[in-house]
């Protein structure tokens, strides 16, 4: 749905299991790489989308992306760049319009945090090549990690939403209409299950109302 107020409508005919989890850890994401079938890992921010990379690959976990390796190089390296104080060299879309670390956070939200972290330990952008080059490619059983709206049109036996799909700030009304699409996208990928973070849908309408009621 694009608008507020329609109903989440799926194929009536084919029962999707939905199973909650508490906190996408190294438990949870043994769990699902063992799942049968194609298994889609699906965030809402690029942030995350290296976030989990650098964790599959630093454990061992079979992984092939949706997002153009490309694409994550990009950011990182320009969220790099404005960690390092050379914003004005910086070209990558996501973080083109921060000048500096405090204006990215702004921007993007507590979910840089964990970065500038990273960031704060040493971590280079050949870090992060070193964990791309032990992506899989196409093979069928590793977990597909990338954005929501890299996985349109497409289908898995199993998707595992992360919990960032929901954050914003939902006096926005396009930002309310994106998470909206954003979960309804996800969720309707998984044909067999589904995983998200408890109370995830409850928040986002909890959200949503409290964002409508303020405006």
């Amino acid at each position: 749905p694009k608008s507020e107020g329609f109903e989440f409508v799926g194929n009536p005919e084919r029962k999707t299991r939905q199973v909650p989890y508490s906190r996408l850890d190294q438990d949870t994401l043994t769990h699902v790489a063992m799942l049968p079938g194609t298994t889609a890992l699906l965030s809402g921010k690029i942030w995350t989308v290296f976030s989990i990379v650098q964790r599959l690959a630093s454990s061992g976990i079979p992984f092939c992306l949706l997002t153009p390796p490309a694409k994550l190089l990009g950011a990182i390296d320009g969220a790099l760049k404005i960690y390092q104080g050379k914003a004005h060299l910086n070209t990558d879309a996501h973080t083109l319009n921060c000048k500096n670390w405090e204006a990215l956070r702004k921007q993007e939200g507590v979910i840089v945090d964990s970065l500038q972290q990273a960031f704060e330990r040493g971590f280079r952008k050949a870090d992060l090549e070193a964990s791309l080059a032990k992506s899989l490619g196409n093979n069928h059983r590793a977990i597909q990690v990338g954005l929501v709206e890299e996985a349109k049109n497409r289908e898995f036996d199993n998707v595992v939403l992360t919990s960032d799909i929901r954050y914003g700030n939902y006096k926005i009304p396009q930002t309310r209409s994106k998470v909206i699409s954003s979960l309804y996208t996800g969720i309707t990928r998984g044909v067999h299950t589904v995983y998200y973070q408890e109370d995830m849908v409850e928040k986002v309408v909890s959200s949503i109302k409290q964002g409508l009621s303020g405006n």
